[in-house]
């Protein structure tokens, strides 16, 4: 277990609440009374998952690349932009069709969890400037973030609008303003080897691998250790069993132990970060719900990390339900909201509500 840090804590900031205008489907939505580990619930296409892009967005700074990772997982190409893939960053705009002076703004207030609980409002507005069009109808944007309020910032500089070569923005440096906190967003379908290879590097031979470690026994008590390879250029894990002489691929211990490595590997590396997950329970057997919570709780207390995550499971939330009970009746650390598209503000549950709702057999996701 990694020891609690006593000095960071002191300098905890948990977001407290997020407000969105104009951005995806929403042209005005608030998300307030966020806790340590938040489950957005709904309906599909209720703007779950653009919720987690905006916060990655808001604290990335808006950097072009971000943009990019987001437009990437959701397929928004435009392919017939100069014979190349291109991303369509009018997607992120209300309604999908912005002119000049559209905006899209995210802005939320941080609570410090220290004796003077100071408020802190950061926020990003991404707007369209009158620009060169092209006879593509390519017009240019610019990200204006403003990051801790009255501090003096730069300006990104401006972008394509309706397309951007996709080798361009994973070569473009991030510069400009950042809030400094570092958050990583894991889609529904899992990470990419690649990237977990590079998770895995981070934190081996540290504290943070046996936490790992210990996610991966939570569903198969069999598992000794991981570690990468790479045999004949195909990058892989390979997991060493407590019962077998050797090693066997990932791969053949099936989906749920890759979905629990990824989501293991995320959380030990935003430490006093923000880890976000579509669909959580991707890949995940309904039994293992429980172990999967405890650790995303136990981690996310020990590295001071704060998570929000979305599924459509009913085991799911009944698991987060079930976690919440056993903490203090005075915890607001650990939140359930729903999101309806009808309403412009979530339906928070506290801990006392969730408990309710799982004896009284409530469905909290909606009818």
């Amino acid at each position: 277990m990694v020891e609690e840090d006593k000095s960071i804590k002191s300098r905890t900031i948990m977001l407290k609440s997020l407000v969105i205008e104009n951005f995806r489907c929403f042209p005005h939505f608030e998300l307030s009374n966020l806790g340590r580990v938040n489950l957005l619930v709904g309906k599909n296409n209720s703007g779950k998952s653009s919720i987690l892009e905006s916060i990655k967005l808001l604290y990335s700074g808006g950097h072009l690349s971000d943009f990019a990772e987001i437009a990437v997982v959701r397929h928004e190409y435009d392919y017939d932009f100069k014979d190349s893939d291109a991303v369509e960053f009018s997607n992120f705009f209300f309604g999908r069709d912005p002119e000049d002076d559209s905006f899209f703004e995210l802005t939320s207030i941080q609570e410090h969890s220290n004796n003077r609980n100071e408020l802190e409002k950061c926020g990003l507005r991404a707007l369209v400037k009158l620009g060169y069009k092209s006879e593509l109808g390519q017009m240019y944007y610019e990200v204006v973030p403003e990051i801790r309020i009255n501090e003096k910032v730069d300006k990104n500089p401006s972008f394509l609008l309706y397309g951007q070569d996709i080798k361009f923005i994973k070569k473009y440096s991030k510069k400009g303003v950042n809030s400094g906190k570092i958050t990583r967003l894991v889609p529904p379908q899992s990470l990419v080897i690649s990237d977990m290879i590079d998770l895995f590097e981070n934190v081996e031979l540290t504290e943070k691998e046996y936490l790992v470690y210990q996610a991966l026994q939570s569903i198969d008590s069999s598992i000794e250790r991981v570690a990468p390879t790479n045999r004949k250029g195909n990058a892989s894990f390979r997991v060493k069993l407590y019962d077998c002489n050797r090693p066997v691929p990932i791969g053949s211990m099936g989906d749920g132990i890759r979905r629990m490595l990824g989501l293991a590997l995320s959380i030990v590396n935003v430490k006093d970060g923000i880890l976000l997950v579509d669909e959580i329970d991707t890949g995940l057997h309904y039994t293992a719900m429980d172990d999967m919570w405890k650790m995303i709780w136990q981690t996310a207390n020990d590295l001071n990390v704060q998570v929000f995550a979305t599924t459509h499971s009913n085991d799911c939330w009944k698991s987060l339900a079930e976690l919440a009970g056993t903490l203090d009746k005075n915890s607001d650390e650990i939140a359930i909201h729903r999101i309806e598209k009808e309403r412009n503000y979530s339906i928070t549950y506290s801990r006392e509500e969730m408990i309710a709702a799982l004896e009284e057999n409530y469905e909290v996701r909606g009818a």
